[in-house]
């Protein structure tokens, strides 16, 4: 679970974070190889996870669909194998919110896009 803003590219897959808790309890497991919180843009290739899911925080100043963009056209982005193999998804704030209604949110997202694929 990646966080990126125009300023940086943060992990937030522990099990420390909102939907790293969400995502542990049904039993997957974070990417072994990526440092908590923000990491280098070089870092992106060597993230050995199944999936991915991204989410851009930005200021009111800020567009985040351009942030997003600018992430999904790197280079390096591009050179990660979950992303070559199309398992790396653009997810809603509720993936850093909380309560109920973000978990639910945060699950329905799971189920669309790892179960619902395979179907």
């Amino acid at each position: 679970m990646l966080q990126v803003s125009s300023e940086y590219v943060a992990n937030y897959s522990g099990a420390d974070s909102f939907a790293g808790a969400i995502v542990d309890e049904i039993g997957f497991a974070p990417a072994q190889n990526i440092p908590d919180y923000e990491i280098s843009l070089e870092l992106i290739p060597d993230i050995d996870a199944d999936h991915i899911f991204v989410h851009a925080a930005v200021s009111e100043e800020e567009d985040a669909d351009e942030v997003l963009d600018t992430l999904l056209s790197e280079p390096l982005w591009q050179r990660n194998p979950a992303v070559r193999e199309d398992r790396a998804y653009v997810v809603g704030e509720h993936w850093y919110g909380f309560g109920l209604v973000a978990a639910n949110a945060v699950l329905d997202d799971l189920e669309k896009y790892l179960f619902e694929e395979r179907s």
